[in-house]
């Protein structure tokens, strides 16, 4: 349990195992949000924390980038030499797979793209008097609103049917769907005392603002009791 509680708050784990790219990332996203974020250092990787009431708005602002960004699988990856043999029918999935992986970190790569996963449909048959069906391919792009429109749409199908040849241009689907920017949004704050401060320092700022007026009130207290003092003190005389 944390250490005074109700005045800092709590810090819980937003995201454990992260590398030092991601972590910078997500970390920079969450300050100029205006939510305050700090990184943890473990066996495993980084650990992103941040305050508890604080958690929600962190999670949703991070899943309008698209942060951490996803990590996909490379041909070298997939293709590892792990002592196995595999079948014909292995090989020409986890080749299509990984051909489908690359596609996805491509597009991803595009400014505005928060999201990028691509779907390859082929079908494969050993038998020569089977009739063949053309292949095809369904990407569908989660992008920041306002900042691709759907206009690139037939350069992100062209970019597709080139990088597989065997993929006609009218056998690409493309299905976009806006994501609203979170962080676009001004941080939150709080009115106290007239100031407009960030809901993580108000508790702070109350302390502070209460001990000003009680220094105030013990000076004015202290003041009037030495004025009575020696307001009697020339009666007497």
């Amino acid at each position: 349990m944390c250490l005074l509680l109700t005045v800092a708050g709590c810090k819980v784990e937003l995201y454990t195992n992260l590398d030092e790219v991601a972590a910078n990332e997500v970390t920079a996203a969450l300050l100029m949000a205006g939510i305050p974020a700090t990184k943890k250092t473990g066996k495993d990787g980084i650990a992103i924390m941040v305050k508890e009431r604080m958690f929600g708005e962190a999670v949703e602002l991070l899943n309008s980038k698209g942060l951490p960004n996803k990590k996909y699988n490379t041909v070298g990856e997939l293709f590892n030499d792990d002592g196995l043999v595999a079948s014909p029918m292995q090989e020409w999935a986890r080749f299509n797979y990984a051909r489908s992986q690359e596609l996805s970190a491509s597009l991803s790569s595009i400014p505005g793209v928060v999201k990028a996963d691509v779907h390859i449909g082929e079908n494969r048959s050993d038998s020569p008097f089977d009739e063949p069906i053309p292949p095809s391919v369904s990407v569908l792009l989660q992008v920041q609103e306002g900042i691709m429109t759907r206009e690139f749409v037939p350069q992100i199908k062209q970019l597709v049917a080139l990088s597989h040849p065997e993929v006609e241009y009218d056998r690409v689907g493309v299905i976009v769907s806006t994501m609203a920017d979170v962080a676009s949004s001004n941080p939150p704050v709080v009115n106290v005392g007239g100031i407009l401060v960030h809901p993580d320092s108000e508790v702070w700022i109350k302390a502070l603002l209460g001990s000003i007026v009680a220094l105030f009130l013990t000076v004015c207290g202290m003041g009037a009791f030495i004025l009575i003092l020696k307001t009697r003190g020339k009666r007497v005389a």
